[in-house]
């Protein structure tokens, strides 16, 4: 497997989720670079299980509107919300009730609107825009991915099963795959230990005569 286009780039980006996708947006933007994105699916988005989604504060929903200029894509296919609550338990009172939660939150509306974005539509349209300009070339379903980093200002080479390319830049944006992590043994236990849960369930109501 052979990128189709060339075998050097400006900038190679390993991982076509929200962040790869993203920064290939910013660069097609405002730079002339040339950009290779790679992802082990053959179609990230719609191989993807349903992601939970991702609520956007000011400072998220401005660069993806103004910025990353999606202002129209998202209030057409998104759903526009203003501000965050913020709940936690007050001391000293029951916490088996929403009533006895402290709150924080915005109290008059803000100009600038807000996302609850469906994550694998918008990557599923971001690897679409994004593929469309010549500058940016998408090879999916790339496995064992290897960087060979450059100490000398020579290009940086990435290898794959079946190809190999080189770059000015690589960006590792692989999440969870940790490419350059692993491979450079760069990864460490945080000891603080984040989770968190979602669950939908379906309402129900019951009558007695």
């Amino acid at each position: 497997m052979q990128p189709t286009k060339s075998s050097k780039y400006d900038v190679v980006v390993i991982g076509a989720g929200i962040a790869g996708l993203t920064l290939c947006r910013h660069l097609l933007l405002y730079t002339d670079k040339t950009i290779l994105l790679l992802d082990r699916r053959k179609d990230p988005p719609k191989e993807a299980p349903q992601k939970y989604g991702e609520s956007l504060v000011q400072c998220s929903a401005y660069y993806f509107s103004k910025v990353l200029d999606l202002e129209e894509y998202l209030m057409t296919e998104h759903y526009m919300k203003y501000n965050l609550r913020f709940y936690w338990p007050t001391e000293g009172l029951d916490a088996s009730g929403l009533e006895n939660y402290s709150q924080s939150f915005i109290r008059t509306i803000s100009n600038i609107p807000t996302y609850q974005l469906d994550r694998n539509r918008l990557e599923e349209h971001l690897l679409a825009i994004n593929t469309e300009n010549p500058r940016c070339e998408f090879l999916g379903g790339t496995k064992d991915v290897k960087v060979d980093l450059s100490t000398n200002g020579d290009l940086h080479r990435v290898s794959f099963a079946g190809g190999e390319v080189s770059g000015r830049w690589v960006v590792d944006a692989s999440g969870r795959g940790k490419v350059l992590g692993r491979q450079m043994n760069l990864s460490e236990k945080n000891a603080i230990r984040h989770g968190a849960s979602f669950f939908w369930w379906r309402a129900w109501s019951t009558s007695k005569n």
